[in-house]
């Protein structure tokens, strides 16, 4: 389970760096007139849209979430009657009316 552990942090710092290297990127584009490194942002926005769902959250759910539930089972819950009571807006009149 340690090892699985580490090669979870070690990803969570990949996608931490990826997401730096980005927002970088991204800042420099905006602070002066040079040409963007579309190889570098076609390359870092793919890894952020393929890797985390098709690989790194699999081992999340086998690894860590399933040694979580065994070592704290989740309880049965009430039925909570005072959250959400009612999810509709109330309808406010458009302009607001001056009186009272």
């Amino acid at each position: 389970m340690t090892e699985a552990l580490q090669i979870i942090r070690n990803e969570h710092r990949n996608i931490a760096q990826a997401l730096a290297c980005l927002d970088i990127a991204t800042r420099d584009l905006r602070a002066s007139d040079t040409k963007p490194d579309l190889e570098l942002l076609f390359t870092v926005v793919y890894y952020m849209r393929l890797f985390p769902g098709r690989l790194h959250h699999p081992k999340e759910e086998h690894y860590l979430f399933a040694a979580l539930s065994q070592r704290d089972p989740p309880r049965p819950r009430k039925p909570s009657t005072t959250c959400c009571a009612s999810t509709k807006p109330e309808k406010t009149p458009w302009p607001p009316s001056n009186t009272p």
